[in-house]
Parts: structure tokens; sequence; C-alpha cells
């Protein structure tokens, strides 16, 4: 990301970029609250999808809508590539919205070689 700045330049740019993204965050709201808080609200966000999901195969019911694509790119995003966030654990332990993850990926992205990886705690 930070190829094109000159090596020396580089600590700057990072630094400036971080404190650019903390007032961006903070003017947004979400920057005004601890991490712990936004990781308790990232979890709660993650239930309540499983729990509007349920057991429909998309968010609508039986054919996709643009809201699956919006929330499909959250959740791939999340469990691919595995990264250690609180958030992973959160989605692993929907068993349908790992589902959902995979259904959505075999009906959109079929030249995917075989089927996402399986979420694993």
């Amino acid at each position: 990301m930070f190829g094109v700045v000159p090596a020396p330049a580089r600590p700057l740019a990072k630094w400036l970029l971080r404190r650019a993204n903390a007032v961006r965050l903070k003017g947004h709201g979400l920057g005004r609250h601890r991490a712990e808080d936004i990781q308790r609200f990232g979890v709660a966000d993650i239930d309540a999808l499983a729990a509007f999901l349920g057991g429909k195969p998309y968010l609508m019911g039986e054919t996709p809508c643009g809201a699956d694509a919006t929330i499909f790119g959250f959740i791939d995003a999340i469990l691919t590539p595995p990264l250690a966030t609180p958030l992973r654990p959160a989605i692993v332990r929907h068993p349908n919205l790992v589902a959902f993850r995979n259904r959505f990926a075999r009906r959109y992205f079929p030249e995917l070689s075989g089927e996402p990886e399986r979420a694993a705690a």
C-alpha cells in the first residue's frame, strides 16, 4: 500500500493515515467508543443477522436480493482469510451464516476452485 511512498517517509505517511482514519471514525460516531464496546456491537449485529436469516436461504426468502450481496461481502471478508478477530468466532457459531456465505459464493462465483473455505473456530 505504501510502495509508492519513499521508504524514509513511510512511517510519517502511516502515522498521518492512522490519524486521518481516527478523525473520520470519530466523526462517524464509532470512534467515540472503546474498542471492547465496538467489538460487542459487531457481535450483537452478527447475532441479530443470524436470527433474522433463521432457516431461510436468503435474507428475504428463496431468492437473493441486493442486501444479500452486501451481507455476503461482510461475512466473506470476516471469514476469508481466517484472521484472528472477535467477529470470526461470532460468525462461525452461527452455522446458518456460514451456509449462507457458501451458498451465495457457489451461486455467484462458480469460477472459484471448490467451495469457499469452511469456517472453523
